[in-house]
């Protein structure tokens, strides 16, 4: 028999409870996969204990997809302990990391591979995406990486981290070296950022080895809105969360005392958070009890950020009778947006 070289890419999978999701997406690989590339590219599926039909899904595609790798945990080990699962058992040279409901653009495998050959000493990468709506149907109006006018090579850890913030915590628009990733799982105390950004934490550990990160300008990946697992819980967990979770990694890998610190906190305050609390008062769960736990929250990690009080909290304090004028902004911000991702996502003449 003969020994099959390593791949050059493996695609990771961390899923749970979704089987018609992760069988979509395992169609549209095996559709961007031709024998021609079937060497280069492994397919880990981590299954974390999953009561639905998700085994079955899997072995439908053993015979379509060369190099795919099945692996059940015994139990559910919640969902950082996932992804790093998913990586463990994963064998390229690069891991892509992708959430089971997204997927990849047309063609976007083969673009990863030629970009992999391009830049070979990098340690990772963040490609840009699209939004749509659960059905895919929609692209939503997301211009994520609108402050970058072309793909960019970023240096060091405390640039990354300003520069991507938020994005570079989406999962599935994450590659990454194995070879790095590994090395901070071996060795850095992973265990105690099991907080739904565990990778953000391995992130930025791996730059600390190697510094240097591409920011590519193309939308290679497509996620899926109103689908957050995280939800389960709620909106104000859902909120916490994001907060939590980014300001504690924030602390770790850089220091409270640090500008980068003060840059992370002031973005999550300004969009992240304002984003939820939004949110919160559209669904009309903006009760008293969420109202004064919100405020607490603030005052616990935001009281020190600037762009938390010019941005953020007049929309915690704004009475409810001015929501409609805050749905009509809204709408319209909604709309310039769409008109300019349109524009953008054009082909040049």
């Amino acid at each position: 028999m003969i020994e099959m070289a390593p791949p050059d890419l493996s695609i990771c999978i961390p899923s749970y409870n979704r089987a018609a999701l992760l069988g979509e997406l395992l169609e549209r690989i095996a559709v961007e996969l031709p024998g021609t590339l079937q060497g280069r590219v492994e397919v880990v599926v981590s299954d974390n204990a999953s009561p639905d039909d998700t085994p079955a899904i899997a072995r439908q595609y053993t015979s379509r997809i060369q190099r795919l790798t099945y692996v059940r945990q015994a139990e559910n080990i919640g969902p950082d302990r996932n992804f790093l699962a998913s990586v463990a058992a994963a064998s390229g040279r690069y891991c892509w990391l992708m959430g089971d409901d997204d997927m990849p653009e047309p063609s976007a495998i083969v673009r990863i591979l030629q970009l992999l050959d391009e830049h070979p000493d990098i340690a990772g990468m963040s490609v840009d995406r699209f939004g749509r709506s659960f059905d895919l149907r929609v692209r939503r109006s997301e211009d994520d990486l609108a402050h970058f006018p072309t793909s960019t090579m970023l240096v060091g850890a405390e640039t990354v981290f300003t520069r991507l913030t938020e994005y570079i915590g989406f999962l599935s628009a994450q590659i990454v070296r194995r070879e790095f990733w590994g090395d901070v799982v071996r060795e850095r105390p992973v265990e105690e950022f099991l907080n739904g950004y565990v990778h953000m934490y391995v992130f930025a550990e791996m730059l600390k080895r190697n510094p240097r990160w591409l920011v590519v300008k193309e939308r290679l990946v497509t996620w899926r809105a109103d689908n957050d697992s995280f939800m389960g819980a709620g909106r104000y967990r859902r909120m916490e969360i994001d907060v939590v979770g980014y300001e504690q990694i924030a602390r770790a890998c850089f220091g409270a005392d640090s500008s980068t610190y003060a840059a992370i906190r002031d973005t999550i305050a300004s969009r992240n958070f304002r984003m939820h609390i939004t949110s919160a008062r559209m669904e009309g769960v903006w009760d008293r009890d969420m109202q004064q736990r919100t405020w607490r929250l603030a005052m616990r990690y935001y009281a020190r950020s600037p762009k938390f009080w010019l941005v953020t909290a007049p929309l915690l304090a704004m009475p409810s009778f001015l929501l409609p004028v805050l749905k009509q902004a809204q709408r319209h911000v909604h709309n310039r947006r769409a008109r300019r991702v349109d524009r953008s996502a054009r082909p040049a003449a």
